[in-house]
């Protein structure tokens, strides 16, 4: 046999320039070299990415393996040597507020048994507040005005200053106001300058597919009904403006649809809209 070392912890041998992994006595297997787990370290993240990097705990050169959500770590590998540490790693198109397990684990490729498997949890960042907001709207709402243009621009008139109204003599059911932010937002509070009252009920959505409109989910409907607490009095002007106590539902795609109507078919209109998380610490249009 070669030169036996004797380390502080295990004994290192070789036969030749060949390091040996396995020792057997007879059948039984009596010593068998493993690989220390390598090191995750988390180095950053945002709202739809984390960056890490993985550091080689063998006393030699290894190949580490490390994968997102799998236990048993194969989808990616780098070559390192003995205690070095990798570039960077950046893993993105990932949720938002959501927690990663990344695992990993060290392998020799040279008879040595494996190490056992590390994992980290990184966590990615809230994502940012959206800065801007693009409308759209459709059915009875519109049959007399449909410029969405207006609806931040201050002017309370009627109805010059009107960004939707609609003829008399028809039923507001199923008229919709799509609204897109730029960003995810908990939308909870919609506020309508309007007197009015023809339509008598809305129903907020969010859309769970974030555009594609297969994933229309509500977050219940709110009475538009004469006297309502919905209605009030903001700046010496009449609102229409219900909270859905919404601290949850994060989307960028969002609608609010007419599912009932008072049956006096007259014609609605809607001056200044206002638009806030649950909280109001972002905002859109004022009072």
């Amino acid at each position: 046999m070669g030169v036996i070392y004797v380390g502080s912890a295990d004994a290192i041998m070789y036969k030749g320039n060949e390091r040996i992994n396995k020792i057997y006595r007879g059948n039984t297997l009596g010593y068998e070299r493993q690989y220390a787990a390598p090191t995750i370290n988390s180095v950053s993240s945002d709202s739809t990415s984390l960056t890490f990097t993985v550091t080689n705990n063998a006393d030699e050169s290894a190949t580490i393996v490390y994968e997102q959500g799998d236990a048993t770590p194969d989808a990616s590998s780098v070559v390192l040597a003995a205690g070095a540490t990798s570039s960077n790693v950046t893993l993105s198109g990932l949720a938002s507020s959501t927690t990663f397990t990344i695992y990993a684990r060290a392998d020799s490729g040279t008879g040595a048994t494996s190490s056992g498997v590390a994992s980290t949890n990184i966590t990615t960042g809230a994502p940012p507040a959206p800065t801007s907001v693009s409308l759209s709207m459709s059915g009875y709402i519109v049959t007399y005005i449909n410029n969405a243009s207006r609806a931040f621009d201050g002017n309370f008139s009627v109805p010059g200053g009107s960004f939707a109204a609609s003829m008399s003599g028809g039923n507001h059911n199923g008229s919709i106001l799509n609204m897109t932010f730029n960003s995810a937002f908990k939308l909870s509070k919609v506020g309508i300058n309007t007197g009015y009252t023809k339509i008598s009920e809305m129903t907020l959505y969010y859309d769970t597919s974030n555009g594609s409109g297969t994933g229309w989910t509500s977050v219940g409907a709110q009475a538009k009904t004469s006297g309502h607490s919905n209605f009030q009095t903001l700046g010496g002007r009449t609102w229409w403006q219900p909270n859905w106590s919404n601290t949850t539902h994060n989307y960028t795609h969002w609608k609010l649809q007419a599912t009932a109507d008072s049956g006096a078919w007259s014609n609605e209109y809607w001056q200044e809209l206002y638009l806030a998380d649950s909280g109001e610490n972002t905002t859109f249009g004022a009072h």
